[in-house]
């Protein structure tokens, strides 16, 4: 899994050992469930083993489940930027026809999108043309910074954002503070862009659902729901890179579709060569 390593991965995940200093280490494979953040699962461990050298190798958002590889103690802490760069697998739910400006559940919904003419038999054939590599722009509520700035930042000051071309690029442009009391502004940046790396791409399920059966997945409680009774959702399923926005994926995937698109759904199903069945849950810790 890692050059220069000198014991296997496999021989070791979830096993807690203590030096003769009472110093504990483990390399933990966690089954993150849904409603709790990465840093909820460092807190735990850190909790339950009694050490405060506690970190992750990957974040999941908080509407996320799956693997989130856990490192106590300095013989594992150290090989996260190593355990961070491996390839990942992911379960992820893609609505089409609507999106939010977040690209997931946790946002407003800012568009909407015919699905009248939606025709799934088109989604296998675009999904394989993703496979490869790809030109991925950097979803707005990001941490990247442009310019000294954090994108996430920006869009959370702001009133709202739109997108434009300018020179062949995409830029941003944030409409900041308010005009009655004379602070508004705009800040217009380009947005970031890089390649990332699809693999093994499938579609493991479709189905069409309402929006009304959809309501109690988004956390903005005052996001307005269209009305409409024919949504049509897709699991798919992908190895993927370091650095891969699943959210943005599932969002050019739509477009490919001539929709809009966002990610209702995840689960990381595996890092490296660790699989979710190898995970346990933090509280069998």
């Amino acid at each position: 899994m890692i050059k220069d390593l000198s014991f296997d991965l496999f021989d070791v995940v979830n096993k807690v050992t203590t030096d003769k200093f009472g110093r504990v280490s483990a390399f933990l494979a966690i089954n993150k469930p849904i409603g709790i953040t990465s840093h909820d699962i460092v807190d735990k461990v850190r909790k339950k083993l009694g050490t405060k050298k506690v970190g992750h190798a990957g974040a999941l958002d908080p509407f996320a489940s799956g693997v989130v590889l856990t490192l106590v103690g300095k013989r594992y802490t150290r090989l996260a930027e190593d355990l961070i760069k491996l390839d990942k697998r992911y379960r992820a739910d893609v609505l089409f026809g609507v999106t939010t400006d977040t690209l997931d559940v946790e946002g407003y919904v800012t568009q909407v999108s015919d699905t009248s003419v939606f025709d799934f038999d088109r989604v296998p054939k675009v999904l394989k043309s993703f496979e490869g590599t790809y030109e991925q722009f950097v979803p707005v509520f990001s941490s990247v910074k442009v310019q000294g700035n954090k994108l996430r930042v920006l869009a959370r000051k702001s009133s709202h954002f739109e997108f434009f071309a300018q020179e062949g690029e995409k830029w941003v442009r944030f409409f900041m503070g308010n005009q009655e009391d004379g602070s508004a502004k705009i800040v217009e940046l380009p947005l970031p862009h890089k390649p990332v790396k699809i693999s093994d791409v499938s579609c493991s399920d479709k189905a069409t659902v309402s929006f009304d059966s959809l309501t109690g997945v988004f956390t903005k409680t005052e996001t307005e729901i269209p009305n409409t009774n024919a949504l049509p959702r897709a699991t798919v399923e992908f190895d993927c890179s370091k650095g891969t926005y699943v959210r943005q994926f599932a969002y050019d995937l739509a477009q490919e579709l001539d929709q809009v698109g966002m990610l209702i759904g995840l689960e990381r199903t595996r890092v490296g060569a660790i699989g979710i069945d190898q995970c346990i849950d933090i509280e069998s810790l």
